[in-house]
């Protein structure tokens, strides 16, 4: 650390020792005095900053500062020897050229000590800070250093370093003039934004403005990174507002329509524009150019991994925007969301987006297309979700009297009795609600469930306990009018009874649940007359 500390000390002695002789050099030139003065006012503010950085609580530690004095004492020694034979040697032109570069440097280490002292703490520690300094050649050795740390130890940058001085410089150096630099500045922006503790320093104005412009105009290295960045960044929302706001989602159309091709070009903009389509601002101008794009994606033999991507953009925009769901079926996305089903990918996000869509398609078109075959074969293999979604799908067509019957044909009841006597709390929700549809109106329905005694005994158990008054639970209504269908038949009504509906009862009819005084009614009566009839036969 001495020595250390004694390399800082002697490089500070030989740059201030350096200057008197530069500004005595520059006062003495008798050709283009005009540049020369603009040199020797940056030389005039070296010795105030090399006084401030050297006062630095972590100056005798920074390797960084020893980088900068050591370039500054080069600088004035190219300085002293351009003066001795700028006017014997050299051309005009030719030191015009020299000068400015002269400057240029002067004043980029003037930068860089400001910069090191806004720092508080210059140190190796400190790794992204020399991003920020020195010229190209140093910016571009510190984004090789950067990489190779950064690959070989994934923890090696921390999220404290990404100060908004670092990120600004990123942000420059995605717009650098050269393009090495660019695709090397792009590929640490995508590295850090895999880190969840980086996303909302990276989520800044200027950086994802320069990851637009660099997608849309970039080497094709340069526009898969940064679509890549894009995609992980505006995961959040106030990195999704401003893709939205930098005319994010024109490029990305542009990207998928250009370059559809290749696949990872087009998974990373599908899913950008997924993560987008949450936005309640995104406009429907914007909805109505991307809807038509994501069901050419669906329709695509090519674009495996970008489908399931452009069904959850479907799904979420059909949710949010009611007004748009027409616009979506006018384009043929029922089509293209059940053909979707019939491959190896996550049925969720397609069953989701037809759950907000079936009820403005006629049956006919329904049945026509397909539509409950899918369903049941979702409802026997899929995962917990999508039964869930499939379920929920055939509660909004419950009430259709061609529904009702198709499901007899199809064993659909068979599968929403699993569910009901299932654990999770939603798929309950789910079989209960598209049961009471099913239900109403059709005692065939009821019958299955009656009939066979292994259901009957699977779905009232479960039925009952959909009574709970919970104020989470959203299913009680729609177990109350499943329970009302059943309780016509005697041997329903015992069962539930001994399951203990009446005590839930007694708390639904004081909350004012649809049907729940009438199925309470209904039980009590039969009770009555079961402890009579018990008693006469005593």
């Amino acid at each position: 650390m001495v020595e250390q500390s004694t390399d800082h000390y002697h490089a500070l002695a030989r740059a201030r020792a350096l200057i008197p002789t530069a500004l005595s050099c520059a006062h003495s030139q008798p050709t283009l005095t005009t540049r020369w003065s603009t040199i020797i006012s940056t030389l005039q503010a070296l010795p105030p900053s090399l006084s401030n950085l050297s006062s630095h609580p972590s100056f005798s530690k920074s390797p960084l500062c020893l980088t900068l004095l050591h370039s500054i004492s080069t600088t004035l020694s190219h300085l002293i020897h351009l003066s001795s034979s700028s006017s014997s040697s050299l051309g005009k032109l030719h030191l015009q050229s020299q000068l400015h570069s002269l400057n240029s440097n002067l004043e980029l280490h003037l930068h860089d000590c400001k910069l090191l002292l806004k720092t508080t703490t210059i140190s190796d520690d400190e790794p992204l800070t020399r991003l920020q300094l020195g010229d190209s050649d140093s910016k571009h050795r510190a984004l090789d250093e950067l990489l190779t740390s950064m690959k070989a130890n994934v923890n090696s940058v921390h999220a404290a370093e990404l100060s908004t001085a670092s990120v600004a410089a990123l942000a420059c150096l995605l717009t650098h003039t050269m393009p090495k630099i660019k695709e090397k500045a792009v590929s640490l922006v995508c590295l850090l934004a895999e880190f969840d503790s980086c996303e909302s320093s990276l989520s800044s104005d200027h950086l994802l403005k320069s990851l637009i412009k660099l997608a849309e105009s970039g080497s094709h290295y340069c526009r898969v990174k940064s679509l890549m960045s894009l995609q992980r960044l505006s995961i959040k929302p106030d990195a999704a507002h401003l893709v939205v706001a930098h005319d994010g989602v024109r490029v990305l159309i542009e990207m998928i329509c250009e370059h559809g091709d290749d696949s990872i070009t087009l998974s990373a903009a599908t899913a950008t524009l997924k993560n987008l389509s949450v936005l309640p601002e995104l406009v429907r101008h914007d909805i109505m150019v991307i809807t038509p794009v994501m069901v050419t994606i669906l329709d695509s033999p090519n674009a495996e991994a970008s489908k399931q991507h452009a069904a959850e953009f479907l799904a979420n925009v059909t949710s949010i925007h009611e007004s748009l769901k027409s616009l979506v079926i006018s384009e043929g996305a029922v089509r293209s969301l059940l053909s979707y089903l019939d491959e190896p990918l996550p049925q969720e996000p397609a069953i989701s987006a037809l759950r907000n869509l079936v009820d403005l398609v006629s049956i006919e078109s329904l049945v026509s297309l397909g539509l409950f075959p899918r369903l049941v074969r979702i409802l026997k293999d899929g995962t917990q979700g999508s039964k869930q979604a499939a379920a929920f799908t055939i509660a909004k067509v419950s009430s259709y009297r061609e529904v009702q019957e198709l499901v007899g044909e199809f064993g659909i009841m068979d599968f929403l009795v699993e569910m009901i006597n299932g654990k999770t709390k939603g798929s309950r929700e789910a079989a209960s609600q598209a049961m009471a549809g099913l239900m109403s109106g059709c005692h065939k329905n009821c019958r299955k469930i009656v009939v066979k005694k292994r259901n009957c005994q699977s779905a009232l158990p479960g039925l009952v306990q959909l009574l709970d008054w919970n104020t989470s639970n959203r299913a009680n209504k729609y177990a109350v009018a499943c329970l009302l269908c059943l309780s016509r038949s005697s041997k329903s009504r015992r069962l539930m009874i001994a399951h203990g509906a009446i005590g839930y009862l007694k708390k639904l009819t004081e909350m004012g649940v649809p049907g729940s005084t009438q199925l309470m009614e209904r039980l009590e009566k039969g009770n009555l007359i079961n402890l009579f009839t018990r008693s006469v036969s005593l």
